[in-house]
This record gives structure tokens, sequence and C-alpha cells, in this order.
């Protein structure tokens, strides 16, 4: 699978909606101080309907190592629906596509594990899971994929541009995707 930043089509979407951990001198905490952006990354196969998105965070070391701090991976569907993508996997590995999880396949560094408590405490935001679905529909819709019927409530661009402009995504971010009438 191949991976793009959603950055890369929606950068002004990206630019409001990505969340961002800010470290502060005399945090509880290990992390060095400095912002960790939780950046998500989508399957650009328009016949790929995985349903996860990749997280890569990137961190104020990420200039001095050159890769980012910590990497996850998050399938918001039931185990059966990987399973049936995946039938031969070991559970053990099945978990990893249904995440949350630590990418065990990329480097990670001595703060994946605390980064990885902050992005576990992100999804208690049912806020934030639902925009990762309309990210990854919008992210698949823009790469030529036709929606599934249960993701259509997903693709809707009458909601609000995620930009901020006060447009409707149709009329703005998502012209692309919705095509001009």
């Amino acid at each position: 699978m191949h991976f793009e930043a959603f950055f890369t089509q929606f950068p002004n979407v990206a630019e409001h909606e990505t969340r961002v951990l800010t470290v502060l001198k005399n945090a509880d905490t290990k992390l060095p101080v400095g912002e960790y952006g939780f950046v998500e990354f989508f399957c650009k196969d328009r016949k790929c309907d995985c349903r996860r998105v990749m997280v890569q965070v990137f961190g104020p070391d990420m200039e001095k190592t050159g890769r980012p701090t910590a990497v996850f991976s998050y399938g918001w569907e039931p185990k059966s629906f990987y399973r049936s993508w995946f039938p031969f996997l070991p559970d053990e590995e099945l978990n990893w596509f249904k995440g949350p999880a630590i990418d065990p396949y990329q480097p990670q560094s001595q703060y994946s594990q605390e980064l990885f408590g902050a992005f576990l405490e992100m999804l208690k935001d049912k806020n934030y899971k639902e925009r990762i679905i309309r990210h990854y529909v919008m992210q698949k819709q823009k790469s030529g994929m036709k929606t599934p019927k249960d993701l259509l409530p997903w693709s809707s661009g009458m909601r609000d541009c995620g930009c901020g402009s006060g447009l409707k995504f149709k009329d703005c971010c998502g012209k692309d995707c919705f095509g001009r009438r």
C-alpha cells in the first residue's frame, strides 16, 4: 500500500484540522519541549477500501533525525471487516490493522509509547474520530474511488468546509471531489 499525506490534497483543511500536541517547559512528561503534529496518511489506491489511517507524529526532533517521532495505525471498523480483507493473517497481526497500534514496521523513537498514549486520548474524542473518517472519504473520493454506501454520510459536500472559509465543502476544498455544476 502506498500512503499519501492528507495535507498534500487538502492543505487548507489539514491546516485547520490536524491535531497538534504542544509540550511546554516544566510539563509532566518525558517528551522534549515543542510541538508534535499528528499527521494523517491514507492509502492512495482507489481500489482499496482499507478504512485505516497511518498517523505520523512530526516532532521537534524530526529535523535532526529525518524521520517521524512515532508512527501509528488506526482502523475504525470492526475486526471482522479487516478479517475479510486479510483472512490469512494471525490475530496478532490483524490487531495491528484494526488498531489503534504502534506501527511495528516503522522505526519508532524513545517517545513513541508516550505519544501513543496521547493518541489514544485523542481517539476518545468522537469529533476527532469522525474527522479521520471524513478525511479518509475525502482522500478516497479525490483518488476516484466510488464511496461505499455505508460511508456516504461522511461524504456530504453540504457540510461546512473544514478550512474555515465559511463555504460548503463542495464549493471550497472539496470542489475537485464533487466537480462543478
